[in-house]
């Protein structure tokens, strides 16, 4: 791992923890945070297009494609979903994504979405809640991501 991708993880990390304590206190990921994220996903996309040269521009180009393909399947899932996955996780993963590519973001939230369900049945199992309540999952995707960077 080079300097440049050290300093995108640590920011990700950064990122995915300050989203989960909001997502566990308000229920909600703020505009401004997952804003930020993506801000510093395109300046990482253009210092590295300044750094590699031509044909990492054109690599980076498809990258972004593919954001935007995620970004609208992800948003398509949420509406279909009702909320349940909400567009503050939509903007969220669209924020990781232009940092850290679609193919570990997909990782990243399936191994969340995986740990979410798991935690939902051990609720409804236990009775702390019931089928029509919500669980953040910035926190689970935080965990996601942690499996995803550790393999």
């Amino acid at each position: 791992m080079n300097g440049l991708e050290a300093i995108r993880h640590s920011l990700v990390f950064l990122l995915l923890i300050a989203a989960s304590g909001t997502d566990i206190r308000q229920r909600r990921i703020p505009n401004w945070l997952t804003g930020i994220g993506w801000v510093l996903g395109i300046l990482f996309f253009m210092a590295e297009w300044s750094l590699r040269g031509k044909e990492a521009g054109i690599s980076q180009c498809m990258h972004l494609v593919g954001v935007a393909a995620m970004v609208l399947g992800l948003a398509l899932f949420a509406a279909i979903s009702h909320h349940g996955f909400g567009f503050g996780d939509v903007k969220l993963l669209g924020a990781v994504a232009v940092c850290l590519g679609t193919d570990r973001t997909l990782a990243c939230s399936f191994y969340g979405l995986l740990m979410a369900v798991n935690m939902s049945l051990v609720f409804l199992w236990t009775g702390r809640r019931k089928p029509v309540q919500r669980i953040p999952l910035a926190p689970f995707f935080l965990l996601g991501y942690g499996v995803t960077f550790l393999v």
